[in-house]
């Protein structure tokens, strides 16, 4: 039986594809993502290098000039790209909580827009569809929309779906500004206390709230920590561990006495501290973090939608600024919480050096 010939060598430029022939012979081709037209190179890389590469050229720019065919007709509407997206790497990336939340926005926006061919959107008819979402709900969810969509057409670019000159229409968008540009409002000393009064140790609500101060835990977090996240390290000391559903950051912070005293007086879960007034694990960090805002009501604190009311968000920003004020830097408080950029602890910090500063010049004021 012949031997297989060996494959040619090939420099490294992207849609070079070499073909074996039934004859056994090697073809190079230019072929964008394995279909449609292809341009055979008929130079020898390793005899004739510089023609080879002016054919590559040529190919290419043949190539550049012809629209990308989508592999079905399903692909070119909205609802296709979404389908193909859902099954991309990209969306299997996604840590389960934002999928879910994901998934519920980009839901809503195919009932509404699902049957338009996305090749055809634009940067103007995109900033239409976000000043309406802006009108319809809010700045926020534009916000949140934009984003959801940006990564889909970003795939549709990438796999040339709707041709080589198609440009993802959620860049340069202009937005509004925020209705609330403060986002949920921050615990304040008296709110702590007024909480903590109507809530005693040996509840299950204070119990949230202790866990949630202490560890810097988001609600997508703390109604799933329980015994086995408490763990010692190679000091001895004890720490809990767990990672961010939302990110994937690993969190170890230290295991506080407060929080210890609150586990130990309160009836808790085998499996997670938190449980519903029925005595189950929660089902979902909504439900957790709806039950959490009913505790605020019954403690007669501000409740409602930002900014009016207090959440459990709100809490985690607490802690954060009591920390900044107390000099924390931008790179503690990135361990501390997860966050994975300097500009979100910069905001508690910026405003602790402040406040610092102020006070300094106050105090060179003369008359």
């Amino acid at each position: 039986m012949p031997r297989k010939p060996k494959r040619p060598k090939l420099p490294n430029l992207p849609h070079l594809r070499p073909v074996l022939s039934r004859h056994g012979k090697w073809y190079v081709y230019v072929q964008k993502h394995g279909r449609g037209k292809a341009y055979r190179i008929t130079a020898d890389y390793k005899t004739e290098p510089l023609a080879f590469i002016e054919q590559y050229k040529d190919a290419v720019a043949q190539l550049e000039r012809m629209p990308v065919s989508a592999p079905n007709k399903d692909v070119e509407t909205l609802s296709g790209l979404y389908s193909a997206f859902k099954k991309s790497a990209k969306w299997a990336s996604y840590k389960e909580g934002t999928v879910k939340s994901k998934t519920r926005r980009l839901d809503q926006i195919m009932r509404d827009h699902g049957w338009k061919r996305y090749g055809q959107l634009n940067r103007n008819t995109m900033q239409d569809l976000h000043d309406k979402w802006c009108e319809d709900n809010g700045t926020e969810q534009a916000k949140k929309f934009l984003a959801d969509l940006s990564p889909m057409f970003e795939f549709a670019v990438q796999r040339g779906y709707a041709g080589a000159k198609w440009v993802n229409p959620c860049h340069n968008i202009t937005r509004r500004k925020p209705e609330n540009a403060q986002g949920f409002r921050v615990w304040e000393p008296h709110h702590l206390q007024q909480y903590e009064q109507h809530h005693p140790i040996g509840t299950m609500p204070r119990l949230a709230y202790e866990l949630m101060f202490w560890t810097g835990a988001a609600s997508a977090d703390a109604y799933l920590i329980g015994p086995q996240h408490i763990r010692r390290d190679t000091n001895g000391a004890a720490r809990v561990y767990f990672d961010r559903q939302k990110t994937g950051a690993p969190i170890n912070v230290p295991f506080h006495p407060n929080l210890q005293h609150a586990i130990e007086q309160t009836e808790t879960g085998d499996m997670v501290y938190l449980l519903t007034t029925r005595g189950t694990r929660f089902g979902s960090a909504k439900s957790y973090s709806q039950w959490f805002t009913t505790t605020v009501k019954q403690a007669e604190l501000p409740h409602g939608r930002p900014p009016i009311g207090l959440s459990a968000h709100g809490l985690r920003k607490a802690g954060a600024t009591a920390m900044a004020e107390d000099g924390a830097s931008d790179h503690e408080l990135m361990a501390f919480y997860g966050w994975k950029k300097a500009e979100t602890s910069r905001i508690y910090t910026a405003k602790a050096s402040a406040a610092v500063m102020a006070t300094n010049a106050s105090a060179r004021l003369r008359k």
